[in-house]
């Protein structure tokens, strides 16, 4: 009896040891090195320390935390920060990716995103744009541009604004209540304003305006701020309304129904060709007038008509009559007039008319 016991407890304690070695041996292969050829399911949690490597494709249907830093592509460092993805950087925009496809470029320090046609910085640190406090900037403006709306830059233009449809507005300036500062300022290199749009909307340049078609004005325009201002017009005016001119007016040809100066000293002084059917105030030209005609003679005085009557002179005060007034060689003014009781004569023709006398003194 004592013998068949002694055999029973031998028998236990070859089993216990034996299996103490097969897990020991089992638990320092796994350790070393572990390759699994088949699925692992667990109902738990799979912890794994160190580094760990995958080959192929991996399939995850859930959740993934890691602990530590992720490491994105094939390459001797690891990242172990946790909280932060190490990208294995590409010199250049890889060809034959899906939309969706992110990546680090090495050569333009900056993440870029495949939209399924073409490669978009989203984010950098040395080129494109910046925020550097409350500025945001294209960090390189040698090489970068803005373009909302559309992806092609017009021209050298450093921001680029496309309307995306016909009833979208490119750029929209909206000022304050109660704005006391201009709108809008184009500035030189030395900060001077070269046009500008004040709160009011006023319009204000520095240099010459140039207009190709037409100009439409629905207040007052006022042409020069001095009375020496030149205001100079090569091409044709035309005026609906009233036509207000301060300072000195040189018009090349002008054509116009009603020309109006006002004032005791508006003189209109032509020196080319003047059209007009009714002005006010005095008229002096250095060229010759005339007319009926658009092709003076010689004469700084000429009159043209189909009509017999081509000179006429009258007054407007009643039974006055007109009168003609030369400056004779002496300096002295001496008239020609009519009177009711001038006496008729006849002439070697048959004709009756007036004996013209000429007498001392201007016209009245």
């Amino acid at each position: 009896m004592k013998l068949k016991e002694k055999s029973f407890f031998g028998s236990v304690t070859h089993v216990v040891l034996t299996s103490l070695a097969v897990a020991l041996a089992v638990a320092m292969v796994a350790y070393a090195s572990t390759t699994i050829s088949t699925d692992i399911s667990t109902d738990g949690n799979l912890t794994v320390t160190g580094t760990s490597g995958l080959t192929g494709v991996v399939t995850i249907t859930g959740a993934v935390k890691a602990y530590s830093g992720l490491t994105v592509g094939t390459g001797t460092t690891v990242n172990t920060l946790d909280g932060t993805i190490l990208f294995k950087a590409q010199t250049s925009d890889p060809t034959g990716v899906t939309e969706g496809t992110l990546y680090y470029n090495s050569t333009s320090k900056v993440l870029k995103l495949f939209d399924g046609t073409n490669w978009f910085t989203t984010g950098t640190t040395t080129s494109g744009i910046s925020l550097s406090g409350a500025r945001l900037q294209l960090a390189d403006l040698a090489t970068q541009y803005l373009a909302l709306g559309t992806t092609t830059q017009q021209g050298l233009s450093m921001v680029t604004l496309e309307a995306t449809s016909t009833a979208a507005i490119p750029l929209s300036l909206v000022a304050r209540n109660s704005q006391t500062a201009d709108i809008l300022d184009v500035l030189s290199a030395g900060s001077a304003k070269l046009l500008y749009i004040n709160a009011s909307g006023g319009l204000f340049g520095s240099s010459t305006l140039q207009v190709t078609g037409a100009v439409t004005t629905y207040g007052a325009t006022t042409l020069g701020d001095a009375a020496g201002d030149t205001v100079t017009l090569t091409g044709n005016a035309s005026a609906l309304g009233t036509l207000n001119v301060t300072g000195l007016t040189t018009l090349g040809f002008a054509s116009t129904s009603a020309l109006s100066l006002n004032g005791t000293t508006a003189n209109l002084m032509v020196n080319g060709m003047a059209t007009t059917t009714a002005s006010t105030g005095d008229f002096g030209t250095m060229g010759k007038i005339g007319a009926g005609t658009t092709t003076p003679t010689t004469l700084e005085l000429s009159a043209e008509g189909s009509a017999t009557t081509t000179i006429g002179a009258f007054s407007t005060t009643a039974l006055t009559g007109g009168c003609i007034q030369l400056e004779a060689t002496d300096g002295n003014m001496y008239r020609m007039y009519l009177n009711a009781t001038d006496v008729a004569t006849t002439t070697s023709t048959g004709h009756q008319g007036i004996v013209a006398i000429w007498e001392l003194g201007s016209c009245k």
